[in-house]
């Protein structure tokens, strides 16, 4: 998706307006599904940004930041655990419990993705969004390693 992401960005003009997206929703989304073909996903991201241009980005913001990331569940196609990775994305703070980082709190004895990301940054001085993708990478090269 890494390499996509420029095309689907241009293909809803670079994420300049929410507005501007909303009103020329059905081109944008023509034209990213010629560069990936799920309508449900790319309908999803025309639907959170007709909903950010209708509600507002501040309304938005703050409802973010007084719920938590649970708000962005409320957003078409967002579930349990992609609402962190969406999370991630958007600047936020927070640990993806995904498969990897869940396999590697595990294997260290650490309750959740969370508290071994916690545990590190509480030495380092890092941002969990940076331990949790550092982690990520780590258990993705497909390195022979215990875990």
């Amino acid at each position: 998706m890494r390499r996509l992401f420029p095309n689907i960005s241009e293909a809803f003009l670079n994420w300049v307006s929410a507005q501007e997206i909303a009103q020329n929703r059905k081109s944008c989304e023509a034209e990213a599904l010629k560069i990936f073909n799920h309508p449900g996903k790319i309908s999803a991201i025309g639907s959170i940004c007709a909903k950010v241009a209708h509600t507002g980005f501040n309304i938005i913001h703050e409802k973010i930041r007084n719920e938590g990331i649970d708000f962005l569940q409320t957003l078409d196609f967002v579930g349990p655990i992609t609402k962190y990775h969406l999370a991630k994305n958007i600047g936020l703070d927070v640990v993806k419990p995904d498969r990897h980082l869940v396999r590697l709190a595990k294997a260290a004895r650490f309750q959740s993705p969370n508290d071994l990301c916690q545990a590190i940054a509480n030495i380092t001085g890092d941002k969990l969004s940076v331990i949790d993708l550092v982690l990520w990478r780590y258990s993705t090269l497909g390195l022979q390693h215990p875990i």
